[in-house]
């Protein structure tokens, strides 16, 4: 809190005691940080590569495996809002970014079972961009095949997210409405 940064431990996909990652973010608003020259992320152990592993994962694998559900968000933020909504543990991971490498791809097909349902819940400038909405979906077909997939969009055309909210950012009773709206791929 001193360097207006909130801290995320990025544990190993495989083993929940090993951590292979510590990302901050700052807490400054984004005027206040760009006028000062703060990055928005910051990445403390050299050779992290957030591509490699899914945020919340090894903490998440029982919940995930109970649900037959995975639900990506972007950012860490969203696996620990969903969490809370959830009493402290939700079938959430955060893929670090507006994109799924291959490595997660290959991750989620390995680790999840055929049954488990695989729910984009990207931020609201992602999935309201064709171009980029696009992109995601070509990345993700591979996991089509296999499993099922869906994408939380706001149905109500703007009125429940905008900008770069997240499904979470606006309490339970919205995420609720927007997971039941999701769309099936």
């Amino acid at each position: 809190p001193y360097g207006d940064r909130v801290v995320f431990p990025h544990f190993d996909w495989n083993n929940p005691d090993k951590i292979v990652g510590l990302q901050a973010r700052t807490t400054m608003d984004s005027e206040t940080a760009k006028l000062l020259g703060v990055r928005k992320y910051t990445n403390y152990i050299k050779g992290y590569k957030k591509e490699f592993n899914l945020y919340g994962f090894s903490n998440n694998r029982d919940c995930i495996e109970e649900s037959k559900m995975m639900i990506l968000f972007e950012g860490e933020k969203s696996v620990l809002k969903l969490n809370t909504f959830n009493g402290g543990s939700s079938p959430a991971v955060a893929v670090g970014g507006s994109f799924l490498s291959r490595e997660q791809i290959k991750f989620i097909g390995s680790h999840t079972s055929l049954d488990t349902e695989i729910v984009f819940a990207f931020d609201n400038d992602l999935m309201t961009d064709k171009d980029k909405m696009e992109i995601l979906l070509d990345a993700v077909r591979p996991l089509t095949m296999i499993r099922k997939v869906s994408y939380i969009k706001d149905p109500f055309n703007g009125k429940l997210l905008s900008g770069k909210d997240s499904p979470v950012d606006k309490g339970m009773k919205i995420w609720k409405v927007l997971f039941d709206y999701r769309v099936s791929l």
